[in-house]
């Protein structure tokens, strides 16, 4: 290789040029240039175009140069002892007689634990290393993002080390008073957190709860998978429960369905997983202040994490801690000041619409606090109950909700479903300050001044010039291949006929363990599940192959099925024609809840252009289903005709279940309105998303419609000359609706100026304030 390569090669290294395929790439356009106005060399010739082996071990010899020892843990403390002061490390080698362990944290991230830290995620995530080791995310919700504010890596997830893990981070961090947790269904990290802080209270991820649920009842072997949404029905209702009058109701009602008294199994579960700690999944044990219910925020890190990491399968202890304070956290905490100078007024002048105490906070507050500032709530529709209490009616009901400014006692509250959900000012808490003399300075000091809805000022008046944040930060990684050690591994590859007979044992034995989990809950006898965890604990200690003193993970390439089976013999043009047949990933996979079930049962609907809505034949051309290439069972039973619309007994049975309507429910609506009122020009909700045959509405005339936007509906309405639109998920507009109003309602335009003002009013999602699926099943069922 010419001398001029390699000198090239150790800058692109010093600079992290992500991988040999990088590299070579930018060795090639080095050469080019090299060679301009002469005759390039022949692309067979080594010295001007190495090979990758040749790269490889030109990155292996630097990286040697840079290392301090070949022996992992202790280039890793050599590594430490290097760090400046202010940054925490508690270190400890795997010996013989003592298991790995490492906790670290930067002084950045110890000021915003104790800024933050009143709740805290835990997850671990996994396979970040050649090593059997789980990575420890302690992360808070920060008044942008979430951010990870401490990190350990054990050697094992027991109480005892996690636990250790926990105390030594608690010492470290004095001013650190944290009241509530939120972890995965880990009994060794609930125990050890409650036992660190006994006066926190540790609760389960939503997410992972559902999740949870929903893999259970799907299996089989447990009997109840065709009572799914019947089950999940209750246990949401249970899950969703804001004070003891409502759990006591739901929970009966579990009891009593049909799918509790015909299942022992579903009982035996349920009352021994779940109801034995509903303080910890239940809505209404959750605190005041708590503004967080899953624990996204710590798994988003996690993928984040995994993009550094993208493709180093082998990449060692050290390396992976060297990346963590090199790319990993610096760029986090550059994105968390970035956002702060960005939404303060010395980044940029505030708009003089925005009222003042809005000023200088978060953008996400902001923005959820203007929307509602759009409510047509009057002073009439508020009563005042004295001494911060009051009655406000519901925008579209008769419905009353009680808001509370709050005490040392109690937090403020409003006993609607978008304080349910955001714990954030709500649009009849907006109501009151626009209409009564409370104001925002009036709700209670602990939520008023809580971070969350506060800019970090340390971080804005402390970077200046602004400018130096918007540089972009590097997010490079370092290079894939291990330093080879004096004894390089070997890795034993299985033959095919072996690698199936392996993966039939392992499956096997993870259903057996599955199992064994049911059975251990049943179990009562102490000295049997004494005897069982002795058994356990020798298993554990056989399987766990230690190099180095720490566990290595298995690094056998996995055999992955191939997506397009029978392409292999066809013609690379032919084969991307074919496999567009495949079906696509859904968009709900992978997301679990009430919102992704409605994903899965009614995305991607297809309607003939062709028919009209009136056209009997309508239901013979009804939504085609086609998530995972599968053909839906359509019933065969009619229950009424509509307009030439047939209604199915499903389609009762959905209106009765409280489930999510489809498209026939909503036309049939539609239609019937339409005849009782024949003088507002509704439209087909096909007919207003083609702009060739959508009516303008005059302005003569006011009218109420109804826009289907995929898999979702939103009303419109020209009443009183003002263009409103409901919205029961969204509180902004997309591009189709803004068509479809544009065409709609284009005489609504004034004549001085190009655009129209719309209010998007959201509509809530609670069965108080279901008002758009309440007046479609009141007219149905009339």
């Amino acid at each position: 290789m010419d001398a001029s390569l390699v000198k090239k090669i150790e800058q692109l290294y010093r600079a992290e040029a992500k991988g040999i395929a990088e590299i070579r790439r930018h060795l090639r356009s080095y050469v080019q240039d090299l060679f301009t106005g002469k005759t390039l060399p022949r692309e067979t010739e080594r010295r001007w175009y190495p090979t990758n082996q040749d790269i490889m071990n030109c990155v292996n010899s630097l990286k040697r140069s840079t290392l301090f020892s070949d022996d992992d843990q202790e280039e890793l403390k050599n590594f430490i002892s290097s760090r400046p002061e202010g940054d925490y490390f508690h270190y400890r080698q795997a010996t013989e007689d003592s298991s790995f362990f490492l906790a670290f944290q930067t002084k950045w991230q110890k000021r915003l634990l104790a800024r933050y830290g009143t709740t805290v995620l835990m997850d671990a995530t996994y396979r970040t290393t050649k090593y059997s080791l789980p990575v420890f995310f302690l992360a808070v919700q920060a008044n942008t993002r979430f951010v990870v504010v401490a990190t350990f890596i054990i050697d094992g997830e027991t109480t005892e080390r996690i636990q250790e893990a926990i105390e030594l981070l608690k010492k470290e961090n004095p001013l650190w008073q944290p009241s509530n947790f939120m972890v995965d269904y880990s009994l060794a990290e609930i125990e050890a957190l409650e036992t660190t802080f006994p006066d926190a209270r540790v609760y389960l991820c939503d997410f992972h709860r559902e999740k949870a649920w929903l893999e259970w009842i799907r299996k089989e072997s447990h009997g109840v998978s065709e009572m799914k949404e019947n089950i999940l029905k209750h246990l949401r209702a249970l899950a969703g429960s804001n004070n003891r009058a409502s759990y006591t109701k739901a929970l009966e009602e579990l009891q009593k369905s049909d799918a509790w008294l015909s299942s022992e199994k579903l009982q035996n579960w349920f009352t021994s997983r779940w109801l034995s700690i509903h303080e910890r999944w239940v809505r209404m044990h959750r605190d005041s202040y708590m503004f967080v219910n899953t624990n996204n925020g710590v798994e988003r890190q996690n993928k984040e994490l995994k993009k550094y990491l993208d493709g180093y399968r082998k990449r060692s202890l050290s390396d992976l801690v060297k990346m963590f304070f090199s790319q990993f956290l610096p760029d986090m905490y550059v994105k968390y000041c970035q956002e702060n100078v960005q939404f303060s007024s010395c980044y940029k002048k505030y708009s003089g619409s925005i009222p003042q105490f809005l000023i200088n906070r978060p953008r996400r507050f902001v923005t959820h606090v203007m929307k509602r500032f759009s409510c047509s709530l009057t002073e009439n529709d508020i009563s005042d109950l004295g001494g911060g209490s009051f009655l406000v009616k519901s925008e579209h009901s008769s419905t009353k909700y009680e808001v509370w400014f709050g005490d040392k006692n109690e937090a403020p509250f409003c006993e609607c479903s978008d304080w349910y959900m955001n714990k954030l000012p709500c649009k009849h808490m907006v109501a009151i300050w626009r209409h009564t003399k409370w104001q925002w300075n009036d709700l209670y000091t602990r939520y008023r001044d809580n971070p969350l809805f506060i800019l970090d000022n340390e971080v804005v008046t402390a970077i200046t010039p602004v400018s130096t944040l918007e540089q972009p930060s590097q997010t490079s990684e370092q290079f894939e291949e291990p330093i080879p050690s004096a004894q390089p591994e070997k890795t034993q590859l299985n033959s095919p006929s072996k690698y199936k007979d392996k993966m039939k044992i392992q499956g096997k034995c993870v259903n057996d363990i599955k199992y064994l989990l049911d059975l251990v809950y049943e179990q009562n006898d102490v000295t049997t599940l004494e005897n069982i965890s002795q058994q356990v604990s020798d298993i554990t200690k056989k399987l766990s192959p230690q190099t180095e003193g720490i566990r290595h993970r298995n690094l056998t390439p996995r055999k992955r099925k191939s997506t397009c089976t029978g392409l292999k013999n066809v013609k690379p043009s032919k084969r991307r024609k074919l496999a567009t047949l495949f079906p696509k990933k859904h968009p709900s996979s992978g997301r679990y809840g009430k919102k992704a079930e409605m994903l899965k049962k009614y995305y991607s609907i297809k309607y003939n252009l062709n028919h009209s809505i009136n056209d009997k034949s309508y239901d013979n051309s009804f939504a085609k289903e086609k998530p995972a290439g599968r053909t839906v069972k359509r019933p065969s039973i009619t229950w009424r005709e509509v307009h030439g619309i047939t209604l199915t007994e499903e389609d009762k049975e959905i209106l009765q279940l409280d489930s999510w309507l489809n498209d026939k429910h909503i036309n049939s609506a539609l239609l019937m309105l339409k005849s009782q009122f024949p003088h507002m020009p509704m439209q087909d909700t096909i007919a207003i998303s083609n702009p060739h045959i959508i009516k303008t509405v005059p302005v003569s005339c006011e009218t109420v419609q109804i826009h289907h936007l995929g898999s979702h509906w939103v009303v419109s309405t020209s009443i009183g000359g003002n263009v409103k639109v409901f919205d029961s998920l969204y509180t902004s507009m997309g591009t189709a609706l803004r068509r479809q109003l544009v065409n709609l309602y284009q005489l609504y335009f004034p004549t001085d100026r190009g655009e129209m003002d719309v209010d998007v009013v959201q509509v809530g999602m609670d069965p108080f304030d279901r008002d758009f699926d309440i007046i479609i099943v009141y007219v149905l069922c009339w």
